[in-house]
């Protein structure tokens, strides 16, 4: 049910390092699915009755099936595809010979591999949209010197592009030690520095500790944002801008107003807000008044 997976999506959240749980819904129409990956069947069997231990309504017994590991690790180049917008590409690493690109295009040559943000979901997609307005609002020169953040980085495609979109001051953290370290090589691809952009293995409150954003975008899920409303808006200096993304539309209005009312306290000022769609996704724009 829906309710008993907001319940374990929660539980999940509070994990340390990767949870190898995950909720399923194909559409808006189908049903939820609880899936875990494991080594074994024994590992699952066991990790299966500590969860039904706090979820009593789970089944007794769950379907197994097995996973080929070789194909699961490369199946997912098939669904890549090279996306861009304004100026900016997003093409996968072994496209690099055959993808045509424009004459003063910037590209980001990238390969996922197990880490989120592959440049085909949408709730990326709308935070890429967030950092070319941003760019274009404050001008070539003060997007050089302005402080971005990319909050839950995933494979780094956002950091990377706003380091070569010209930002000098560029710092991407995810608690996923697989995120971490695929950024870090999707760096080492595109940069001719790539310590020019920071990555760090973290979670939002150690990451943020001390750090303040002129833009961040932080593609995370709504209820972890939410958790974290305080911490990602104090990081936000005046005249900046917080864009929340991995919202679904449904979550929209909860967001928003969780996120208005903590800007007020902090801010001392109203937040100047805007959200997009894209399919079933949105995001939430918060521009900090100077």
């Amino acid at each position: 049910t829906a309710e008993l997976a907001d319940a374990l999506e929660t539980a999940f959240c509070e994990l340390v390092g990767c949870s190898p749980w995950c909720i399923v819904q194909k559409d808006k129409t189908s049903p939820y699915l609880l899936d875990g990956y494991f080594e074994n069947e024994v590992e699952g069997a066991k990790a299966w009755q500590e969860l039904r231990a706090q979820f009593s309504r789970l089944p007794e017994t769950p379907e197994v099936l097995p996973v080929d590991d070789h194909d699961w690790k490369n199946a997912y180049k098939a669904f890549l595809k090279p996306w861009d917008s304004r100026g900016l590409h997003w093409v996968p690493v072994w496209m690099r010979d055959t993808y045509e690109l424009p004459q003063s295009a910037v590209c980001v040559w990238f390969d996922a591999g197990m880490a989120f943000g592959t440049g085909s979901h949408e709730t990326t997609r709308l935070c890429a949209g967030r950092l070319l307005d941003y760019k274009e609002a404050v001008g070539n020169t003060v997007f050089a010197n302005a402080q971005v953040i990319d909050a839950g980085c995933g494979s780094g495609i956002l950091a990377i592009s706003a380091s070569l979109l010209g930002a000098k001051n560029v710092f991407g953290f995810d608690r996923d030690t697989e995120a971490a370290r695929v950024s870090v090589e999707n760096a080492r691809y595109n940069l001719s520095k790539p310590d020019a952009v920071t990555f760090q293995e973290a979670g939002i409150e150690e990451a943020l500790e001390g750090k303040s954003a002129d833009l961040m975008v932080a593609n995370i899920q709504a209820d972890v944002l939410n958790i974290y409303a305080e911490t990602l808006v104090s990081a936000i200096r005046p005249g900046g801008w917080l864009a929340l993304s991995g919202i679904l539309v449904r979550e929209q209005a909860e967001v928003e107003e969780h996120f208005k009312k903590v800007c007020r306290t902090l801010w001392k000022s109203e937040a100047l807000v805007d959200s997009r769609t894209m399919g079933e996704w949105c995001d939430v724009l918060l521009r900090r008044i100077i």
